[in-house]
Parts: C-alpha cells; structure tokens; sequence
C-alpha cells in the first residue's frame, strides 16, 4: 500500500477551528459516489407513500450508442418497514427482440434495506459486461407489506414491467412497458472510492487516512481541509452534478491538496503525524479523496465520502 507522511502541526495556524476534546477521534461523514452510467430521478430524497406489493419488477435501462458498460450493480431509494432489515433479491434481465425483459435474469444478488429512506445497493459478482446498443433491465423481488416502493414523491415517470414471482410472462407492452410511476434507480458501473482510519489523531502519534477502490495505480487527490460547511464563499456539501460528476458531492473544503497515486489494488494511505504539542488539542480537521476516474462521467472525477479528525 502507497503512503504519504504530513505534519499536522505544519499546517496548525491555518486550521484554527479549535473545539475542546476529551477523546482523539476520527469518524467518517456523507457518502462517496460511485461511477453511475445510467439513472432515474438520482435526486431523490423522499419516496412515495405506495407500500410494496408481492411482484417481480423490471425498470428498463435504455441502450448506450457506442459504450460498453460493465455493470457493477445497482442502486434503488426505498426503505424496509419491518423491525429491522429486510434482505431481498436482485436480478438483471436482458432484452428480448421486441424489447421486452428476457424471460431468465443474465445476473443475481441480493439487497438489504435498513428502515430510513435512502439509496440501498446490489452488487454482482462477476460485474456485467453490456455491449453498446444493448438494452438490460434492473430488477428486484419486491415483499408485500415489507418495504416502500423504489419511487420517487416527485420526479420524472419511466420504464417498467412486472410479474407475479410464480409466473414468467412479463406485464406490459413492449419496449416501454407501464411509464406510470417516477422509479428512483441508479445503475452503477465503476464502485465509488471509500476512506477509512486506521488510528485517531492523538498528541506525538500518526495516524492514516486509507484510500480503497480508487484504482489501480491511479492518480488521486487527498484533500485536507479546516471545514465542511463552507469553502471561501462556496457552501458545503457541493452538488458537483452539474459539472458531469453525476451524484457526487465536495464535502471538505480544499485547504490543502496532495495528488497521491494508489497501489496496484487501488489503495493509499496518507499518513498525519501529530506533533506533541497541547495548542492542538480539540482541533478538527476535515479529509476527502477525489480519484481520476476518465470515462466514468462527464468529469472524470469520483469522490470519496468524508472524515473528520479531533485531535486530542
């Protein structure tokens, strides 16, 4: 694993935010974005009120013109409205002639719900290769009385079909099928970066901030920053959207950046040395992993989700 070393006491004037501690601590905030090469209302943050009947539903992903996906998983926005999760099962269709879902699914897993509302992913194990001009279709086996439907309260109507799971004849006109509900998925094509801690930031100690899925010997960004609300005039969390980065987020601000490069398995570890020195103690600072990601989405940038570090 590939590693870099910072004093956190050269950069202690400038991250100034001095809260008092009892306990060095380091904790992870937000979340990371994967590589989404298609979606349906991505914005959502409420569901519908429509709870989840008995069936298996395929929401139909378009075709690409000239790209060659390889399918990760997917994402849905619902929620379990049992006591606890509720594990279900995953399936990708492909299309037939006429449009319509295949009648076996080209790929399986599972997905468990916690009892907020949220995104909940599937992953399949090989990922999928789907050739241009290919149509597939994400599917679920939905439990009755179990979870809310994966729809949006507000959104755009797309693609579905469905069918009883003791049957095989899917419901709908081929190619669209029903375009009556605002389904909120997201099919996922690269897996996000994600940061971790190994140690907390304690006086005249080191700790690390660790990098995984950011790609095989891959460029990447470790930014280190004082705030996670605001950076100079621009607000945080920043919706990068709108500059192609589909679904990701700035969560730090960008005080200090290092451009680090991952390991073979796509790992890193930049390492914050603690100088022994009581003026630190309670100072937050903020962390954030951005990975070159060309090809993914229109920036070619993906983040990882965000840590916040006390020293103590």
């Amino acid at each position: 694993m590939r590693s870099s070393c910072l004093s956190i006491g050269a950069v202690a004037l400038a991250l100034a935010a001095l809260v008092p501690a009892q306990t060095a601590t380091y904790t992870t905030f937000g979340s990371g974005c994967a590589g989404y090469c298609s979606t349906a209302n991505p914005g959502t943050t409420v569901n519908s009120a429509l709870t989840q009947n008995a069936n298996i539903f395929a929401l139909r992903v378009p075709p690409t013109t000239n790209n060659v996906r390889v399918v990760h998983g997917f994402e849905l926005f619902t929620q379990s409205l049992g006591t606890g999760p509720l594990t279900f099962n995953t399936q990708i269709y492909g299309a037939t002639s006429t449009g319509m879902p295949t009648t076996a699914p080209i790929a399986n897993g599972t997905m468990t719900l916690g009892k907020t509302q949220n995104w909940y992913k599937t992953t399949f194990t090989p990922p999928l290769l789907v050739l241009a001009g290919k149509t597939i279709f994400i599917s679920y086996t939905s439990v009755r009385s179990g979870m809310k439907f994966p729809i949006a309260n507000v959104g755009t109507k797309v693609s579905h079909f469905w069918h009883p799971p003791t049957a095989t004849k899917w419901n709908g006109a081929p190619p669209l099928g029903f375009v009556t509900q605002a389904w909120a998925w997201k099919l996922t094509c690269a897996p996000g970066p994600s940061l971790s801690n190994t140690g907390v930031p304690t006086l005249n100690t080191s700790m690390t901030v660790d990098l995984s899925s950011g790609g095989a010997n891959n460029n990447a960004i470790f930014a280190l920053g004082i705030s996670n609300t605001t950076w100079g005039n621009i607000p945080l969390p920043l919706d990068l959207t709108p500059i192609n980065a589909l679904c990701c987020k700035l969560l730090v601000s960008l005080d200090f950046q290092f451009l680090v490069t991952s390991d073979a398995s796509g790992k890193y570890s930049f390492r914050l040395s603690v100088p022994n020195n009581n003026a630190l103690k309670g100072l937050k600072f903020y962390n954030q992993y951005a990975i070159n990601a060309p090809g993914v989405n229109g920036f070619g940038v993906l983040m990882s989700q965000g840590g916040v570090g006390t020293i103590n």
